[in-house]
């Protein structure tokens, strides 16, 4: 289960990061002028719904990994 998790927050982590890079384009792109407004508010809005839709998956992985680490005994060493 852990690994299935590490690899789903490995792989929003890779998006989020994709978003990013997008976001600073579709900046440039209004500061240059270079696309409708109208244009880029829609790819903009799109691109942030879908960062605050991972970054709800990302803090629920986090729940997980907390809650699968709560479960987890650690042996203590009693001398």
């Amino acid at each position: 289960m852990i690994s299935q998790l590490n690899k789903e927050l490995v792989e929003i982590e890779k998006r989020l990061k994709e978003i990013e890079q997008l976001q600073a384009k579709y900046m440039e792109a209004f500061e240059k002028n270079t696309l409708p407004v109208g244009m880029l508010q829609e790819s903009l809005q799109k691109v942030s719904n879908e960062k605050g839709e991972l970054e709800s998956e990302k803090n629920e992985i986090a729940i997980q990994f907390g809650s699968i680490d709560s479960k987890v005994t650690y042996p203590f060493v009693i001398s």
